[in-house]
């Protein structure tokens, strides 16, 4: 049986710790609000089958960490299509769309980066998908690994979402930018920035996603300095683990603990949000929670599940 836990190093820790999981907890318990997520899961990489983190393995402990901690609503990034009905079938309150980045049924090569969401408390309301490609297509260009300005066009997956008992709508724009070109990141912000006006107009949304870029980053700098969206970890009362900058890295690396470098304070994977949501963040957490198979403790994934708690609107 796994076993989940967090990162004790002394007293001190435990009790900053208990502080940040019982603020989560009572969260848990509250109306009106929204917990929303977005997780790299890493995709089937057989080779990891030979260092013990095989999907097989990972599989539970991943959806064990969404039930955990009770997502209303998640992305995900990089999972092949054997992987997304793996999560679909371990969490039958949540429905699920998206498509591979060359949009090929049972695609064994190409990552999906899908948005999950309980449907008891939603309902969708239109969805769609296009690429970060020059004109942003909504189905993948032909030259996909070069036609996202010399980098591969990667998938941005779109809902649009009513909350069945507040009455409120809103949108979710979910992908994973393209991790070997910097100026494909720089392009492919621009466009997001651009097709949230032109898709969701003047509602509420949220954009997340694996975006391979830093907070320092010309990239990251594109979004968050727009007057339309800005980084919800900014904004949040309250970054969890409370007083630990060094857990709020979000690529662990495979590591338990923090990687140990002196330039540890950095993410790559992020929830911005419209104005509409800006006095309503709550909490921004970064879940460093692992599991123990034959008593070996491991990562679910190389990232860390990001949670965002915000008041409803």
């Amino acid at each position: 049986m796994a076993v989940y836990k967090v990162f004790i190093a002394n007293k001190i820790d435990l009790q900053l710790y208990a502080i940040c999981f019982f603020m989560i907890f009572l969260s848990c318990k509250n109306e009106g609000v929204y917990k929303i997520g977005t997780y790299n899961v890493r995709y089937d990489n057989k080779t990891d089958d030979e260092s013990g983190r095989s999907w097989k393995e990972r599989s539970s402990h991943v959806t064990d960490l969404i039930k955990k901690y009770d997502l209303d609503i998640f992305g995900v990034q990089e999972p092949f299509y054997n992987q997304i009905n793996d999560m679909a079938s371990s969490l039958p309150e949540y429905k699920r769309f998206g498509v591979s980045d060359d949009n090929k049924p049972n695609s064994k090569s190409n990552h999906h980066h899908d948005i999950f969401y309980k449907s008891e408390k939603f309902s969708l309301e239109s969805h769609g998908q296009f690429w970060l490609s020059p004109g942003a297509p909504i189905l993948p260009p032909d030259s996909l690994y070069t036609a996202a300005w010399g980098g591969k066009a990667k998938v941005c997956t779109w809902g649009k979402f009513k909350d069945k008992a507040a009455n409120a709508e809103f949108f979710i724009f979910n992908t994973h930018f393209y991790y070997a070109n910097e100026n494909t990141r720089i392009n492919s912000a621009k466009l997001v920035l651009k097709k949230i006006k032109e898709i969701a107009g003047d509602l509420p949304a949220m954009f997340m996603g694996d975006l391979n870029l830093n907070q320092h980053s010309d990239a990251y700098k594109v979004l968050n300095d727009s007057n339309l969206l800005e980084d919800s970890y900014n904004l949040a009362e309250s970054k969890l683990p409370l007083n630990k900058l060094n857990y709020h890295q979000t690529f662990n690396h495979w590591y338990l603990y923090p990687k140990p470098r002196a330039d540890i304070f950095e993410r790559i994977d992020y929830i911005f949000v419209t104005n509409h949501w800006k006095n309503k963040v709550k909490s921004n957490a970064v879940i460093w929670d692992s599991y123990v198979e034959n008593d070996i403790e491991k990562m679910t994934s190389d990232h860390n599940l990001v949670l965002i708690e915000l008041d409803e609107l």
